[in-house]
């Protein structure tokens, strides 16, 4: 909760070395971290919070220092574990030769908007799911191509030959209600 990010080295004989610190923030008195840091082509990844805002900021290994950070909205801290992919969810594209970057918003719930806790997790499909503190379970993806139809049943005729498809209209799943 410091707003402090720290590298530990591990021996083979389980002994610590090479401790070191990084402030996230240094001077802000506000500071708040609890996201667990992601490491993806030789970067850290840590969402936190500071001078009433949300940040995400992108660390470089190898350094242990700070390359940049993006700020999101306003009182909405970043807790959450990034979940980093190459190429609300709020994202931002990334590089290895990037030095800047900009949040931006891919999914807002018009319903069941809570504080989120929970830390993205893609399906094999690229859906991603999620869950915030209103007990609402999202599952969000894109729908843009004909093989993204909901499976329907085919019918048949009275002697089993099928019959044309149906037309299925491409739907996003809802989100649901979960039991706390």
């Amino acid at each position: 909760n410091d707003g402090i990010l720290h590298r530990i080295f591990l021996s083979a004989d389980g002994s610590f070395h090479n401790v070191s610190t990084l402030d996230l923030y240094p001077g802000a008195t506000d500071k708040n971290c609890t996201s667990t840091p992601v490491i993806c082509n030789n970067r850290i990844y840590i969402g936190s919070f500071a001078k009433g805002y949300g940040y995400l900021s992108v660390i470089d290994l190898s350094s242990f220092t700070l390359r940049y950070r993006v700020r999101g909205n306003k009182s909405a801290e970043i807790k959450a574990t990034p979940l980093v992919s190459p190429g609300g969810i709020y994202y931002m594209e990334d590089s290895e030769t990037a030095a800047k970057g900009t949040l931006q918003t891919l999914y807002t719930p018009s319903a069941a908007k809570q504080f989120c806790l929970s830390s993205i997790v893609s399906g094999k499909d690229g859906t991603l799911y999620y869950s915030n503190d209103s007990g609402t379970l999202f599952a969000v993806r894109e729908v843009t191509i004909s093989s993204d139809r909901i499976p329907m049943a085919v019918p048949t005729s009275s002697t089993g030959t099928p019959k044309a498809e149906p037309t299925a209209t491409p739907v996003i799943p809802k989100a649901k209600k979960i039991a706390k």
